[in-house]
């Protein structure tokens, strides 16, 4: 109640000492909204919407942003009054993408044939409607801006089935490179988060050896913890001991920063010289007792409200 209530006005509730050379995430606001709409979606929805018709949101961004990720239908008249007045590149910012609703489809198209609009924005717009129609996230967190990466036997083909709603027909235009055949760990990979229990056995194996190409460059968190299993999360807790090759090719952080919400942990020298990061990280998750569960706002893991 009391966190409802401070986060009912559009200051923000604790703004972070400037002084402070070791800032926590957990002030995050969108991490804020996230806990708060575990415990009370309703209620949440309704802050979200008090918080939307300010002016002076110091969090404007973060509250639009969980706004979309909540997809509340109350939500939608106020969030598209404030997302119409926005550039289309600043726009696609706003994670568009996560609510496929057919009225911000037809904003993100209208974003998408604005004469105005730059090749980097028109792109980052086609990212937010592939989003909205289901397209998975490829490399990383930030695959939404990159809708078009890789080869396609047809771009234009491509981006015109994006336009009509046709994700089938914009994957199947996508192809790979005659003169770069996709690598053996990537087709393993997609067989393994699929289900193949062989291809499963063979992807944690080389894990779990460190075979360096399999897990350098295109690091994608999904498939490498098997699908987002937590059983394999006290291996790579390990691997942030060993040395960079196996341990900082992304795996940090796309699995603890960016999905459990950690400090930066090629930062944690400086707050226990001497220790191992594997401890460190330990007593960090140690700190939120019960259980992490995930969080559409958040797009993270967050600990379940008691």
């Amino acid at each position: 109640d009391r966190l409802f209530e401070a986060m009912g006005s559009g200051a923000a509730p604790w703004p972070a000492p400037a002084a402070d050379p070791y800032p926590s995430d957990d002030a995050d606001p969108l991490r804020v909204f996230a806990f708060l709409a575990a415990a009370d979606a309703p209620r949440t929805g309704a802050l979200l919407l008090g918080r939307l018709a300010l002016t002076d949101d110091a969090w404007a961004f973060e509250t639009s942003t969980a706004a979309l990720r909540l997809r509340q239908e109350a939500l939608l008249p106020k969030l598209l009054a404030g997302l119409r007045k926005l550039a289309p590149g600043a726009g696609a910012d706003y994670d568009v993408g996560a609510w496929p609703h057919p009225e911000l489809r037809a904003l993100v198209l209208e974003w998408a044939n604005d004469p105005k609009a730059t090749e980097d924005e028109r792109t980052w717009v086609l990212g937010a409607l592939a989003r909205q129609l289901g397209a998975p996230r490829r490399w990383g967190a930030e695959n939404e801006r990159l809708p078009l990466e890789g080869t396609f036997l047809d771009e234009a083909a491509a981006e015109a089935a994006l336009r009509r709603g046709d994700l089938a027909a914009f994957e199947r235009l996508r192809t790979e490179d005659a003169s770069d055949p996709e690598p053996r760990w990537v087709a393993t990979a997609r067989a393994a988060v699929a289900g193949n229990a062989a291809a499963k056995a063979d992807l944690w194996s080389a894990m779990r050896t460190g075979r360096y190409r399999w897990m350098h460059n295109g690091v994608i968190a999904r498939w490498l913890t098997l699908g987002y299993d937590p059983s394999t999360l006290p291996h790579w807790a390990m691997d942030l001991d060993s040395n960079c090759c196996r341990a900082s090719d992304g795996m940090a952080p796309e699995v603890f920063q960016r999905l459990h919400g950690t400090l930066d942990i090629a930062d944690w020298y400086r707050i226990g010289i001497g220790r191992p990061a594997s401890e460190l990280l330990r007593d960090w998750m140690g700190l939120y007792v019960g259980r992490f569960v995930w969080s559409p706002v958040a797009e993270r893991y967050v600990p379940e409200p008691e």
